[in-house]
């Protein structure tokens, strides 16, 4: 959640105000959320890079290099456009109380199928190479799905612009950009 509520192209109090938003992590549309779409996008290509190779080469597990090259392409389109929005809005809207979670239930889903289609993939990886994607995927994941339910279950407590809340924001997408920061550092030295 954004505890700013407003864009940054809304009325505010000041220029100042203006130029914060434009580079707070918690706010949208700004130039935080170019970045991140950015760096996801650099490891879409580079995956697109290994998978291509791995495709020439007839690798067993290219698909899987494609399939994650696809996968970091919709989370820089999903980081820029807002897609899981889309689905926190309509699980908020559903009565039981397990839905309230927005995106993050269908997320959790998602990444639990995920790492069962993956896991004889990344055994397969030289031991290095599989260390550095197990600390990036552990790092991305508490920043966006650990730390995004206790979020969402300390606004039953606290108030949105709480300092707890804001400060949770931030840890959420600085986890986030870390773990790509060590997987696009993984991807280059596996190239």
């Amino acid at each position: 959640g954004n505890p700013y509520a407003g864009d940054p192209s809304a009325s505010t109090p000041s220029a100042l105000a203006k130029l914060v938003l434009r580079f707070d992590v918690i706010a949208e549309g700004n130039i935080p959320s170019w970045y991140s779409g950015a760096i996801l996008l650099i490891s879409a290509v580079l995956l697109l890079v290994i998978a291509i190779d791995k495709y020439v080469q007839r690798d067993r597990f290219r698909w899987h290099w494609i399939v994650l090259s696809g996968l970091f392409a919709l989370f820089s389109l999903d980081e820029v456009a807002y897609l899981h929005e889309g689905v926190s809005n309509f699980m908020n809207r559903q009565s039981l109380e397990i839905l309230q979670l927005g995106w993050t239930l269908p997320a959790t889903v998602f990444v639990l199928v995920v790492g069962v289609f993956f896991a004889p993939f990344l055994l397969r990886l030289p031991p290095d190479i599989r260390r550095l994607f197990v600390i990036a995927a552990s790092l991305f994941l508490f920043g966006a799905l650990v730390l995004e339910i206790v979020e969402r279950l300390l606004l039953e407590v606290y108030p949105l612009q709480s300092v707890l809340l804001i400060t949770l924001n931030h840890l959420q997408d600085l986890f986030e950009m870390l773990g790509v920061a060590v997987l696009i550092y993984a991807l280059l030295a596996y190239i």
